[in-house]
């Protein structure tokens, strides 16, 4: 977590700065976010989770709050389109306001598209999540 404390203080461009948020998210333990998860990266359980056909956009943006001031959130957010109108949406949290008690937390997940959008404070309920949504598919 002081490497990405540092990352965010000395690297001033955001490109820079974005791509290593990126890389430590993909690379961090799923178990950082979520105990009852296996200690495996998160890009390589999110690509097992969404299946190897499911392309992965990553990007760091403000957790969705739409804040800009000093205490805004810092996340690490995962889209992936499982099939036309279906789509998995993760969040990171990798820190807030002046980046002081940096940690990477888990912030949010939804599954769009085929009825209610499904909203999770827990990793680990994406695949119930992703399970529900390709059952409300079977059903049309």
């Amino acid at each position: 977590m002081m490497l990405i404390a540092l990352v965010l203080a000395v690297w001033p461009s955001p490109e820079v700065r974005d791509s290593v948020l990126i890389a430590r998210v993909q690379a961090a333990s799923c178990r950082q976010v979520d105990s009852t998860l296996a200690d495996v990266p998160i890009g390589r359980w999110l690509h097992h989770v969404l299946g190897p056909r499911v392309e992965v956009d990553w990007s760091v943006d403000d957790c969705g709050e739409q804040a800009a001031s000093d205490t805004s959130f810092l996340c690490v957010t995962a889209h992936g389109i499982l099939r036309p109108g279906v789509s998995v949406t993760i969040s990171i949290l990798v820190g807030s306001g002046e980046m002081r008690g940096l940690h990477l937390g888990f912030w949010w997940a939804s599954v769009d598209g085929l009825g209610p959008d499904l909203w999770t404070s827990r990793l680990g309920d994406v695949p119930e999540l992703i399970a529900r949504t390709h059952r409300r598919g079977d059903e049309r």
